[in-house]
């Protein structure tokens, strides 16, 4: 309800009349899709199956999505922050025009800083085929820090590390006490299991 209400504030200021009340309709159209039980009032919303009117992509806008793209292969405008004030405008108020890759590739390239967003670029760049590389991208590796945990405090462990290292741009590894493993593997079980506890009825 917040969001049907909600009045859609742009930074970019070249935004016409039209296109905010285009925009703003779509948002609501969204938001309904996702929790059409609100319009149910006096009703229980767990009673309502969770599941959306139409499919996610149905409201994707493709062009817009391959323009989001082709700004951030553009290096100089990652190392100095200048990417247009519709890129995050669109991503943080109008997400669902976008396919989760694309919202995904966005953070990379804006929220970790420089030597991530670089090193997201030369991922996607060498997946590509020689006709998609718009630009060779050559960096250095991200450094990595390893933290063991616990797997019987995970969310007290998952908090200590926020603690420890949420302003630190380097890459996080996990490992468990008492076994061997380390790398991918363990790290995103680690991520998957903080999700599952923050889940959890205990927490409310």
């Amino acid at each position: 309800q917040d969001i049907l209400q909600e009045d859609l504030l742009l930074k970019e200021s070249c935004v016409s009349n039209e296109t905010l009340l285009t925009l703003r309709l779509l948002r609501a159209l969204a938001a309904l899709n996702c929790q059409w039980e609100m319009l149910y009032k006096g009703h229980d919303r767990a009673a309502f199956p969770r599941r959306t009117l139409l499919p996610a992509g149905e409201l994707i806008n493709v062009k817009l999505a391959w323009k989001l793209m082709r700004q951030l292969q553009d290096p100089l405008m990652l190392c100095t922050g200048s990417l247009p004030a519709w890129c995050s405008d669109l991503t943080g108020k109008c997400g669902f025009l976008f396919p989760l890759e694309c919202r995904e590739y966005f953070t990379n390239c804006t929220a970790f800083g420089i030597s991530r967003a670089l090193h997201s670029m030369q991922q996607r760049v060498q997946g590509a085929s020689a006709s998609d590389r718009p630009t060779e991208v050559r960096i250095g590796r991200i450094q990595r820090e390893k933290i063991r945990v616990s797997r019987a405090k995970i969310l007290p462990s998952a908090m200590r590390a926020l603690e420890l290292y949420a302003s630190h741009r380097s890459m996080l590894e996990v490992e468990y006490y008492g076994e061997a493993g380390t790398g991918l593997g363990p790290t995103l079980e680690f991520f998957t299991l903080v999700s599952q506890e923050l889940q959890g009825s205990r927490l409310g």
